[in-house]
C-alpha cells in the first residue's frame, strides 16, 4: 500500500534547490526534481563566477525552466524554495493561455512554494538573450541607438545559451559562436554571458517552451539587473501563435522584480535589415544559417538566401557575413515557398520602390509569384 507521502511524491513534481558549486572560474546553480516514480534528476545553468553576484537566490528561474513539464504531465509543481508571488500570479494566466491552444497537451496546474517573497529589484539596467541573429542584433542595435523611443532600455549584456540551438557536446562551435558573439557586443560596449544548461534535456515541445526557457536564463540574474529581452521574430502583423516566445504571453513571465519584455515585434525582417546595416560588426559576424555547422554562413540555404535579398533591398549589398552571394536561380529556387510569401512581398515592395533594376529583381518578383500562389493553394487544401 502506497502511504499519504508517496501518494503525494507520485502525483505531483517536486523541486529543490541546491547549493551553489563553484569550481575554478565557473559557478553552477542548479536542482533536483522528482516527477512521478521517475529517480530524482538535475536541471543545471553554468556561467562564469564573475557574474555569481547577479544570480538570484529565490527558486523564480527553476520555475520558469520546469513549468511546462509540469503542465504536459497535468501534475502541480511543488516548489521547496521561495518563488515571487508576482510570478505564480502571472503564471496562472499564462498556463490558461497554453491551455486554450493546445488543450490536447497542456493543463493548468497548481505552484506551491515553499516561501513566497518577492525579491529586491536591482538597479536600473536590462540584458537580453542573444543568439547573433537578426532578431537579436536588432534588439542590441536599436536599444544602443535609442531608435525605440520611451521603450528603450539601457542594454548591458547579452545572454548567449549553450545547450538551446548548439548542443552541449557541441563546445568547438559553442566557442566560436561566443567569439563572434563578444566581437558584435563590444562594438556596443555590451558583455556577452555564456551560460550552459541542460534546460532542454528536461524541457518537452521545445517550440512551445523555448521562451519560458529563454526566460529562465535571464531571471538567474535577477539579482544583477530589473530587466531581461526577448526578441521577438514575426512582427505583430505576422504573429505566430501558439508559439514559444510571443508578446502575447511572455510579459506573463515576469516577477515582481524582474519584468521581460518581448521586444522587436513592431518590426518587420525588413525594418531590421535596414538597421543592421549600418552596423558593420553585424554585418561582419551575422549568422542566420541553420543548414551549416552553426556558425557559418553557408549562403544558399532558404534563410541565407532570404536574409541576402532582404540586405539587397535596402540597398546594403552582400553583407561580409555571408561568402558567396545568391545567384537568381537560388532566388527562384529556395525561397519560393508558401511559408516564405511574407518576407518576400516586404523585400519585392521595398525594392519596386527605391526603383532597383537587375535580374535579381525579376528573379524576386517571379519567387513572390510562386509564393503567392503555394500559399494560396495551401489555403485551398486546409478548407478542404
Amino acid at each position: 500500500m502506497i502511504s499519504p507521502c508517496q501518494h503525494d511524491m507520485i502525483e505531483k513534481l517536486h523541486v529543490w534547490q541546491q547549493p551553489l558549486e563553484t569550481h575554478a572560474d565557473q559557478v553552477t546553480v542548479s536542482v533536483t526534481f522528482e516527477q512521478s516514480h521517475k529517480d530524482r534528476q538535475k536541471l543545471w545553468y553554468r556561467l562564469p563566477a564573475a557574474y555569481a553576484r547577479a544570480i538570484t537566490p529565490s527558486s523564480d528561474p527553476f520555475v520558469l525552466g520546469m513549468l511546462h513539464r509540469a503542465m504536459l504531465a497535468h501534475q502541480d509543481l511543488v516548489v521547496h524554495g521561495e518563488v515571487s508571488p508576482t510570478l505564480l500570479r502571472n503564471l496562472e494566466e499564462y498556463q490558461r493561455a497554453w491551455a486554450l491552444w493546445l488543450p490536447k497537451h497542456y493543463a493548468p496546474i497548481d505552484i506551491i512554494a515553499d516561501v513566497e517573497r518577492e525579491q529586491t529589484p536591482a538597479p536600473d539596467g536590462a540584458i537580453f538573450t542573444f543568439s547573433g541573429g537578426m532578431d537579436s542584433a536588432f534588439t542590441a542595435w536599436r536599444h544602443h541607438k535609442a531608435l525605440c523611443g520611451r521603450r528603450t532600455r539601457k542594454l548591458r549584456a547579452g545572454i548567449l545559451v549553450h545547450g538551446f540551438d548548439i548542443p552541449l557536446a557541441a563546445a568547438d562551435t559553442f566557442a566560436n559562436r561566443l567569439a563572434h558573439a563578444r566581437a558584435m557586443l563590444s562594438s556596443l560596449d555590451m558583455d556577452v554571458i555564456p551560460i550552459a544548461t541542460n534546460l532542454r534535456q528536461w524541457g518537452p515541445e521545445w517550440f512551445a517552451m523555448f521562451g519560458a526557457g529563454s526566460a529562465s536564463c535571464l531571471t538567474l540574474l535577477q539579482a544583477g539587473w530589473n530587466t531581461g529581452l526577448i526578441s521577438s521574430g514575426p512582427a505583430y502583423n505576422h504573429l505566430l501563435i501558439p508559439n514559444g516566445s510571443n508578446p502575447v504571453t511572455d510579459y506573463l513571465l515576469s516577477t515582481g522584480a524582474f519584468e521581460i519584455v518581448h521586444d522587436g515585434a513592431d518590426a518587420r525582417r525588413i525594418d531590421k535589415a535596414r538597421a543592421l546595416a549600418e552596423w558593420m560588426e553585424a554585418r561582419q559576424h551575422l549568422r542566420v544559417c541553420w543548414q551549416s555547422d552553426l556558425y557559418r554562413n553557408c549562403g544558399h540555404c532558404r534563410k541565407c538566401v532570404r536574409t541576402i535579398l532582404e540586405f539587397r533591398a535596402v540597398g546594403a549589398g552582400l553583407p561580409e557575413c555571408f561568402e558567396q552571394d545568391a545567384s537568381d536561380w537560388q532566388i527562384v529556387t529556395r525561397v519560393s515557398s508558401a511559408a516564405e510569401f511574407d518576407y518576400l512581398d516586404a523585400a519585392y515592395k521595398t525594392v519596386k520602390a527605391n526603383r532597383v533594376k537587375g535580374s535579381w529583381v525579376w528573379a524576386l518578383g517571379a519567387a513572390v509569384q510562386i509564393s503567392r500562389a503555394r500559399r494560396a493553394a495551401k489555403k485551398i487544401v486546409a478548407r478542404e
